[in-house]
């Protein structure tokens, strides 16, 4: 309508994107620390600690061509949340196995692996806005 004044964009999706956003930051940077420093002292190993912390970036390497796939096939936004969270429980994971007896530098590694495979999607987001831009019409070429 010509007459009524345009009304400013909501700020809630970003707000919340961006919050989703810093609390997943913040908690992959408290596990890169926290990781090696459970390995060094349950094994006293300066080597294992170096050797969690460099497997656990070994899944962004395996793990990104996939992402891309699944963002074309899923969408950005579903394939960040399922990854956060299934990273989420991952790292959750390794105190409740501690728990429920002692805890190895294998299973360790396991669960930091594994925690570490759902980073890349999560981590590789960037979405321009918090809503879906239309798709545009297929290219039709001729002859």
């Amino acid at each position: 309508m010509a007459g009524e004044p345009r009304r400013p964009p909501r700020l809630t999706p970003v707000i919340l994107l961006e919050s989703a956003n810093l609390a997943s930051g913040i908690g992959n940077a408290i596990v890169m620390v926290t990781i090696p420093w459970l390995v060094l002292e349950l094994t006293g190993s300066a080597a294992s600690a170096g050797l969690i912390a460099a497997l656990s970036a070994l899944p962004a390497i395996v793990v990104a061509p996939l992402v891309g796939w699944l963002v074309d096939r899923f969408g950005r936004r579903v394939v960040s949340v399922v990854s956060d969270i299934l990273s989420a429980l991952a790292v959750a994971s390794i105190p409740v196995v501690a728990m429920l007896g002692p805890i190895d530098f294998p299973m360790i590694v396991a669960l930091a692996v594994v925690g570490a495979t759902f980073d890349p999607p999560a981590t590789r987001r960037a979405a321009p806005s918090c809503r879906t831009p239309p798709r545009p019409p297929a290219a039709r070429w001729t002859r």
